[in-house]
């Protein structure tokens, strides 16, 4: 079953919140910018270029949209990284957080990082286009799903997986579009429900 992450739900609840109590210009920069209205820049460097935009397109065409452009590291939002070392079992990370760039206006803005190693072997370039869509993923509001089939199940070289679960787009679209009520001032339905 496809979750919202917490901190998108959190983002949603405090969006939500401050639109019921009249705080609009926060509210809409916030739904605004959980929404990635106007996409999302992805800063990589070239030795990781086509992995990562790989991982974009795959986003990109089963939302039927562009969220993502992967761009050369310079004018990024988001910025991919490789690491030689995570905390825990992770194969990657994503630490975004909302920018106030003004007058109610937000945008995404973090780090990927991506663990080049498992265990002593370094990842392959599909090891790694998997983990930017997990980590991709997160950004576009979902939460782990350890057993799911999905992007955002748990790395597993032996089984890897290039592709959101339909449960995943279903979800992601439906938070841009509770996203898009709320940002127009209609009436919705709970943000935070799972898929």
């Amino acid at each position: 079953m496809a979750m919202i992450a917490p901190e998108t739900s959190n983002w949603m609840q405090q969006a939500l919140t401050a639109h019921n109590e009249g705080r609009l210009e926060f509210a809409q920069g916030v739904f605004h910018a959980i929404r990635l209205d106007g996409g999302i820049n992805v800063g990589v460097s070239a030795q990781h270029f086509a992995e990562v935009e790989r991982a974009a397109e795959t986003w990109n065409d089963s939302l039927g949209t562009v969220v993502f452009r992967v761009v050369r590291d310079g004018d990024a939002d988001l910025r991919v990284r490789t690491v030689s070392v995570l905390d825990g079992e992770d194969q990657g990370e994503v630490d975004t957080d909302l920018e106030l760039l003004g007058a109610g206006h937000y945008r995404l803005t973090g780090d990927i990082s991506i663990c080049d190693q498992k265990g002593s072997q370094p990842i392959t370039s599909k090891e790694f286009t998997a983990v930017v869509l997990h980590e991709l993923g997160h950004v576009l509001g979902l939460d782990d799903c350890p057993n799911g089939n999905g992007a955002m199940a748990d790395f597993d070289p032996t089984h890897l997986i290039l592709h959101p679960s339909e449960a995943e787009v279903t979800l992601v679209k439906s938070i841009r579009a509770e996203m898009n009520a709320l940002a127009s001032q209609q009436s919705i339905g709970d943000p935070t429900r799972s898929v």
